[in-house]
């Protein structure tokens, strides 16, 4: 097989797609950024300095083929990223399945399954939680599902 220089130049799309949802478990870190990139794969960039972001991770999935042969080479399949800040992991969604990632500047990855404590947005815990105060609802009135607690 021969080797590509750069993404650009291989088959398929090229290009960032998606950035990581607003709306995740626990607390943002405004200075990171996870963004699908097609056939780049997954690619974080730390933006504590906004006038010169930089990469700091990145993750390519596996691929099999031969770029000879159209129909069996890759072509870029990282579509969607979701992050979630409290149990320090980054998902990222191909055609050929589901990946789990960690980075290390997130902190300790937590694998067990956990309760989400609070959302990224306070609104969200609506419905989750006690502590959560109902003035946060933006959607339609609570009375037409049978409460009158607004």
């Amino acid at each position: 097989m021969r080797r590509i220089p750069t993404f650009c130049f291989a088959r398929g799309r090229f290009g960032s797609h998606n950035t990581q949802c607003w709306l995740a478990p626990g607390t943002s870190n405004p200075a990171i950024i996870a963004i699908s990139w097609f056939n780049a794969g997954l690619r974080v960039f730390d933006l504590s300095n906004p006038t010169a972001p930089k990469e700091v991770a990145w993750f390519v999935p596996p691929h099999d083929g031969d770029i000879n042969k159209y129909e069996t080479w890759w072509r870029g399949t990282t579509e969607n990223v979701f992050v979630e800040f409290d149990r320090n992991l980054i998902w990222i969604g191909t055609h050929e399945g589901t990946y789990c990632l960690s980075y290390p500047a997130m902190g300790k990855p937590v694998t067990e399954p956990t309760k989400i404590q609070k959302w990224s947005i306070p609104h969200c815990n609506v419905g989750w939680d006690d502590q959560t105060a109902r003035s946060f609802y933006f959607g339609r009135s609570l009375s037409q599902w049978g409460s009158s607690e607004v």
